[in-house]
């Protein structure tokens, strides 16, 4: 297994953000005894990166994932700006709105998982099915044999975690925490939108 510095994600996500074939997991999570879902009414959706591009696709598909579970949430690049968000920039935010509690998103780290799958072999029946036409069904009862042969090739899978904090606007306090894991990540509105639904369904609990 390889692992990739934390640069990385800027190059892995935004040359193939437009496919979409991943999936998230959340791989561990850890709650406040005072903290409960239905605390949530107004919440800033913060993604640490300074790429402007995956900062506003990121925050705009986890909001609107969690504007689904009727929340009001709202990414930070339309509060503070474009910038790459600082703690003083959304701190002050925070103390002149009516923010309850800031999500924070964050990469952990990229892994490459690198596997080697060996040669196959198979051998497949043709019976009359194969036939090309309806005439030559009848004299294909006999059937043939062929082998099809599968050359070795390397498989590589992309993974990436995240860690994600939930923050009281009022108290500072950690409300919420989790780390996720995302498969072969190739879409980074999915890997938002999948986050923030795990993060709201785990919540229930």
């Amino acid at each position: 297994m390889l692992r990739f510095p934390l640069r990385a994600l800027l190059t892995t996500l935004l040359c193939c953000f437009l496919l979409a074939c991943g999936t998230t997991r959340l791989v561990d999570t850890w709650k406040s005894p005072e903290f409960n879902r239905d605390n949530l009414h107004n919440v800033l959706v913060v993604a640490a990166t300074s790429n402007t591009t995956t900062r506003v696709i990121f925050e705009s598909s986890f909001a609107a994932e969690m504007q689904k579970h009727g929340i009001k949430a709202f990414p930070s690049f339309q509060a503070i700006g474009d910038q790459a968000p600082t703690k003083e920039a959304v701190l002050e935010f925070v103390k002149q709105s009516k923010v309850d509690h800031v999500v924070a998103v964050k990469l952990g780290y990229i892994d490459l998982e690198v596997d080697q799958v060996p040669e196959s072999v198979m051998t497949y029946y043709t019976g009359p099915y194969y036939a090309p036409n309806l005439g030559g069904y009848w004299g294909a009862w006999g059937g043939n044999t062929v082998t099809m042969t599968r050359e070795s090739y390397i498989d590589t899978q992309t993974n990436v975690f995240l860690s994600t904090a939930v923050y009281d606007a009022k108290t500072e306090g950690l409300a919420w925490g989790g780390r996720s894991k995302s498969f072969d990540v190739n879409a980074v509105s999915q890997v938002a939108s999948e986050l923030a639904s795990q993060m709201m369904r785990q919540m229930k609990h």
